[in-house]
């Protein structure tokens, strides 16, 4: 039962869990950057919440590139992309009835899975709710299996504040450190100007627009 605030778990390596393998533990404004594992590159974990983090560029060997997650989990704003595993590149989700997980306000975009579930991939027996969440542009298809819609989610359509890229209303450090962690790649979020990479092109773009979101 540890909190985690502000902390930052990058290019970690480890069979489980590459940043962290562990449960019961909350973690805040957290970036979850380039880690390595065979399963959950990531986390790997059970009954964790994480408010306002990232999970950019992890990689798993077999399964749940950003996240591997069982049991009851909380995930509310927070942002996974550009992450790579054979099944559930953002997240592979398993576990028992009993336990469930719920994404609030999140973003899951541009992940690429090589078998399925680029986005999310949801076992059988697992309750997973989501609601006010961005689900997009994930290889080879969004999701993989069934899920509740508790309302308010949609496909990454229009925003009026496109650098804001982890969605929290202002353009900022954290828009910065998300696009160097995704430099060089053709990640839509951070593919600003649409030119299929991200590079200087949108570092300007997130600069033009430094501040406060407009309303």
């Amino acid at each position: 039962y540890n909190t985690f605030d502000h902390c930052t778990f990058e290019s970690n390596q480890a069979s489980s869990g590459g940043g962290v393998n562990g449960g019961y533990n909350t973690f805040d404004h957290c970036p979850f950057e380039s880690n390595q594992a065979n399963y959950g590159g990531g986390v790997q974990g059970y009954g964790n919440t994480f408010d306002d983090s990232t999970f950019t560029g992890n990689t798993a060997e077999f399964r749940g590139g950003g996240l591997d997650v069982f049991s009851d989990n909380t995930l509310t704003n927070c942002l996974i992309t550009g992450n790579t595993a054979p099944l559930g590149a953002g997240m592979y989700f398993s576990g028992s009835p009993i336990y469930s997980t719920d994404l609030t306000t999140c973003t899951i975009s541009g992940n690429t899975a090589q078998k399925e579930g680029g986005g999310l991939w949801i076992g059988q027996l697992t309750t997973v709710r989501i609601t006010g969440s961005s689900i997009c542009e994930n290889a080879p298809e969004d999701i993989v299996g069934d899920w509740q819609d508790l309302g308010d989610n949609d496909g990454c359509g229009a925003t009026p504040c496109p650098a804001d890229i982890d969605g929290d209303g202002t353009v900022n450090a954290t828009e910065i450190g998300l696009l160097l962690a995704l430099w060089g790649t053709s990640n839509p979020l951070a593919d600003l100007d649409g030119d299929g990479i991200v590079r200087a092109g949108d570092l300007g773009i997130v600069l033009s627009a430094w501040g406060p979101c407009p309303e």
